[in-house]
């Protein structure tokens, strides 16, 4: 069996709602948690790409044995309680214990989210002055310098 605890808060004219899925069984269970508050889900995103497991009705996936899997999402809608309910849950496939959620799924969101942050790290971009210094060429008072 698996237990569901969740809390819901508002902000700023937008719910809050942060879960815990709970595995006390020693096998993964798969479970879908769906939103029961009146408006649409906004899941967790990272580069811009929801999550995985997140759809527009709530969340599915695995959670291993003897473990919690923490979740949470936003919406445009009023608190109301309870915001979520475990729709099934059920004794997770073979396939489903081979998989983390680390291993991105081969959807165009999946691909996209796995690429991670096209930016270059900061530490890789010169900065204006370290180019002002390149194009002035070595100084006269160089000691390597020949004559």
């Amino acid at each position: 069996m698996v237990d569901l605890d969740w809390r819901v808060e508002s902000r700023a004219d937008v719910s809050l709602v942060t879960l815990v899925v709970e595995n006390p069984t020693a096998t993964p269970r798969r479970v879908r948690v769906a939103n029961r508050l009146s408006g649409p889900v906004r899941p967790p995103r990272r580069e811009g790409v929801p999550e995985a497991g997140w759809d527009e009705g709530g969340f599915e996936g695995v959670v291993p044995a003897d473990a919690t899997l923490p979740l949470g999402y936003a919406s445009p809608a009023p608190p109301d309680e309870p915001p979520v309910e475990l729709v099934w849950g059920e004794r997770a496939g073979s396939a489903d214990r081979d998989c983390e959620r680390t291993v991105p799924d081969e959807s165009p969101d999946g691909v996209v989210r796995a690429l991670g942050d096209a930016r270059p790290p900061a530490d890789a971009v010169p900065s204006p002055a370290s180019d002002a210094s390149r194009e002035s060429g070595p100084s006269d008072a160089d000691p390597r310098r020949s004559p």
